[in-house]
Parts: C-alpha cells; structure tokens; sequence
C-alpha cells in the first residue's frame, strides 16, 4: 500500500489520495498538473497480470469512453502509458453514488422523477452509440447535491462494433442486478441493459430491489424463476407514470422488453439538471481572470498606499529597522515597522499585507500537513481460492477473477463475504477472514452442493423439468440439478402427458419410476 503521505506522481498527475487500490489496479484523486483540475485518476500495473485480456479491457473502456460525449456520463478526459502503468483520468464530479443516496432516503416523488428521467437520457446516448453498460446499479449512479446526475464504471461496456459474447465460463455484472440472459451467460444487448435499469427504477422508488434474496444463490434464482405476472399486482403500487417503465423493462424475454422507454421517461415531471464539464471549466477560467484582475487592483492599492507610508515616514523623519529577507524569501517587516507612532494618533498599529500573505500561507501549509497526517495505513492479507469445476468470484458482492486463478486476490484485512457463481451450479456463499500477512484458502467443490435425478421411464417417455427439454428415456445419466422442488412432464407416444413433482436433494440422486402403461 502507497504511503499518501509522501509526494506520489504518475506521468502529470500528482496523487491526493487513494479511492481504491488492489495488486494491480488503482484509483486515485488526484491533480491534472497539465490541466490544473482536480481528476479521477484509474490506473494498471501491466507487470505480472494474471490474464493478459484485462489489458484489452482496459484499453476498451478508454476507447469507449473517448467516443461518448454526453453530460449525464463520466467524461475520459486522457488514456496513455507512463512506465509499467496504463492509465486513463476521468472529470472529478463531485457527487455520491445514488446507493448512498438511497439509504439516507429520498424525500420525494419530484426527485426520484428527475432521477430516472435522467438517467434514461443519458443511456439513451450510450445505446445509440452501440455502447452496452452491462453493470448497471446505483453504485455506478453519480448525483450532484444540485441534482445532476452522470453515469459512471464502463469497465464491463461494450461496443457495437465488437459483437460481443460472453466468453464460456464467464459471468459479469453484479447479481443482483443481472438480466436473465446476462446470468445464463448468453449475448447481451442494450435491452440487457434496460432489465437492470428497472430494477434500479423500481428500487429508486420502493427502497428495494424486487430480487434481492437471503444470498447470491436465492437471488440469481429469485431472477431467473420470476414470471412477468408475478410482478403485475406490485407495479400497481407505484406512481401512474412509473408503471410502464417497469412493465417495458421488467421483462423476462428479452424480445418482450420495449424500446419506447426512453420517450416515455422524456415525459416524466422535471428538467434535466446535467453538470458539464466543459461549462465548469470556462466557469472556473472565468473566476481564474477575474482573481487575476483583483490580485491586481489589490496590488496597485497596496503600491500606492506602500509609497504613501513612506512618504508619510519620510515628512516625519522616522525611519524603520532593516528589511529582512528569511529562508523562505519571504519579506518581513520589524516590530517597529508594524507599530508606528503617527501624528494624531496614539499607538496606532499599522499591519503588514506581505506579513499577513505570510501567515495565510503558513495556515495553508498547516492545513495541508494536518489533512495528510489523518491518513491510516491499511494492513492486507491475501485471499487464495480453488473451486471445482470452475467459479467466478465476488467479494462482498464485488466481482473479482475467475478460477483457477494465477495470483492471489489481495484484500485489506477484515471479513469478507465471499460468493462463487456458476451459473450450472448452487451459488457457495461463506464468510472468510483476511488477517495481516496471511493467505487465506478457500477450498470448494461445487459437485457436492447438486441433487441428481434418474428417470426410469416404461416404456418410454420424453423429460421436461419446468418446461426445459431434458432428453428421452434410456438416459445415458442422471440429470443434474440444483436442491429444490421441480415440474417433471413426461410424455410418451400414444399416452396421456403426466406432470409429476420432484424434491432434489443436495449431493442425493432421486429416482423416479413411471410406468405409463399402469395408468392407460
């Protein structure tokens, strides 16, 4: 862990301090010194990656980036390389996620309107633009205090121009607001994109997330098993204008999910309140020439007054000491310089504007070393796991890597609630503690948390398990599944369909014996 304390540079950006920082990557605040902004600074240590393919990553959310140009989305203002580094700063937009502003509570109806209506502007443009989010939560929110909102983290995006498929065995987003498609690992397109902003919408305006289950598994479930009927009696509860947002995004095929959305939050209460970055920057030009304009009329009058004092002292013959000149080339003026006796006056006390400069730039140092003196050193640990087939990891709910992973996951110590998802398997969720200096192992087999099912079927008979084809009997083996109650619809030619319900069992195989011919 970098010590804050100490001067940090990369390329022209000096480091004010660290937002978030892994073996690899890094966030930081810190200063354009080109510029003279304040930026958000991403950064990759390309030395020793564990998977050469978060380089591309990286260079594409740079890419991506660069080509959108809206006020309701984070602007990439520079990408480039400096040493073993890769970096891209971002505009500083002074805000907080909409998570935070959730849990502190929305006051009412009026704000949550301007929140979706802008929200839906700005992803309007991204997907116009080919650019798929993918990762689409309040956590990647950012609202101004003022009501400005942008979208940010487009780590996971992609553009249209890289026909992207999620590559096999690999799961991204976050779980709790993934599409169905997204969680089987299917291709994702902007209408992936719209199912999760319907959760954030319904969540905006109940406090919840419809899906949100006890853990990860009973969420990706929650997910997956919804029907669209399900939801219908809970939409009746919200805002008359809020109602088909959610039924056009709230859709569990995506071809049933409709694009008309965006005009109908176009219409929602409320103007847009977009922040521009480039409408900031003239603002702060403009202050920049006005304070150089006042720096010179203040100096012009503290010129002529400085020439009158000593036209004053001179008329009265009193001279002051020697002007001293310190190591900080800073001019000070003696005590008796400071308290003159002037005719007319007793004891008047004349101040110095050099020596009150002086002081203000003492305050200013004193500020400064005092807010880096509040920084704590972190202490970290090491998370090592090893998983059976193969899981993609969150750490508290944060994806991380894929196993068999080549280099352990470095985490600040505490405790940590660890998931690994496949979508073919249970999701295994466990608490682990991450101790200073210390490898914490992590050992699963995912095999062990599924049920079987073997079908003896006379005389034969086709298997659909909640609606899903699963073959034609002889088996060649047991049908794997995940613990819970199922629908078995066995059909046979020249029979009645049967439905049956089955029970599986983690790590059990249950057999199910049918003989249509006893019940003709």
């Amino acid at each position: 862990m970098m010590n804050i304390s100490e001067s940090i540079q990369l390329a022209h950006f000096k480091v004010k301090s660290v937002l978030k920082k892994d073996d690899h990557s890094a966030v930081y605040l810190a200063d354009d010194l080109k510029s003279g902004e304040i930026v958000i600074l991403k950064t990759l240590k390309i030395d020793g990656l564990p998977d050469p393919s978060i380089i591309a990553r990286f260079k594409r959310e740079s890419k991506l980036l660069q080509t959108l140009n809206h006020p309701g989305i984070i602007s990439a203002i520079e990408s480039g390389s400096h040493e073993n580094f890769l970096y891209i700063s971002f505009e500083y937009f002074e805000s907080k996620n909409l998570r935070t502003i959730l849990n502190d509570g929305i006051k009412g109806n009026d704000d949550r309107f301007l929140i979706v209506k802008q929200f839906f502007s700005a992803l309007k443009y991204a997907h116009e633009n080919s650019i798929v989010h993918r990762d689409i939560k309040p956590e990647n929110i950012f609202i101004a205090n003022d009501g400005h909102l942008k979208i940010g983290d487009f780590g996971l995006a992609t553009g249209g121009s890289e026909n992207f498929v999620t590559a096999q065995f690999s799961v991204v987003g976050t779980p709790g607001y993934m599409s169905p498609e997204q969680i089987l690992g299917h291709k994702l397109t902007a209408k992936s994109d719209l199912f999760s902003v319907g959760i954030v919408v319904y969540e905006v305006f109940k406090g919840k997330n419809p899906f949100i289950g006890q853990d990860v598994n009973e969420t990706l479930n929650n997910i997956i098993n919804f029907t669209d009927e399900s939801l219908l009696e809970e939409f009746k509860s919200f805002p008359l204008e809020i109602i088909p947002i959610l039924k056009a995004t709230l859709k569990k095929e995506v071809s049933e999910r409709d694009d008309s959305v965006y005009s109908l939050a176009e219409k929602l209460p409320g103007e847009n309140k977009f922040y521009s970055r480039r409408s900031s920057k003239k603002i702060k030009m403009n202050y920049f020439y006005a304070a150089v304009i006042i720096s010179m009329i203040v100096f012009a009058v503290y010129y002529f007054n400085q020439n009158l004092f000593w036209m004053n002292l001179k008329n009265n013959s009193e001279l002051p000491e020697k002007v001293v000149q310190d190591d900080t080339s800073s001019l000070v003026f003696s005590d008796k310089l400071n308290s003159i006796d002037l005719p007319g006056a007793e004891n008047t006390k004349v101040e110095s504007p050099i020596q009150n400069e002086a002081d203000k730039i003492k305050e200013v140092n004193s500020e400064i070393i005092s807010t880096k003196s509040q920084v704590v050193e972190k202490s970290f640990g090491k998370l090592f796991v090893d998983c059976l087939p193969w899981a993609t990891i969150y750490v508290d709910s944060l994806k991380y890597e894929t196993t068999p992973l080549r280099e352990n996951i470095q985490l600040s110590t505490g405790k940590y609630k660890v998931s690994l998802v496949n979508p073919g398997y249970p999701v295994y969720t466990t608490e682990v503690k991450i101790e200073e200096g210390v490898v914490t192992k992590l050992k699963v087999n995912l095999e062990s948390m599924i049920g079987y099912l073997d079908c003896k079927i006379h005389p034969w008979g086709e298997i659909f398990i909640d609606g899903e084809f699963k073959g034609e009997t002889p088996l060649g083996k047991p049908i794997k599944l995940n613990p819970g109650e199922y629908k078995v619809l066995l059909k046979s030619k020249g029979y009645p369909d049967t439905v049956l319900s089955v029970k599986i069992l983690q790590n059990e195989t249950s057999i199910l014996k049918y003989n249509f011919k006893n019940f003709n």
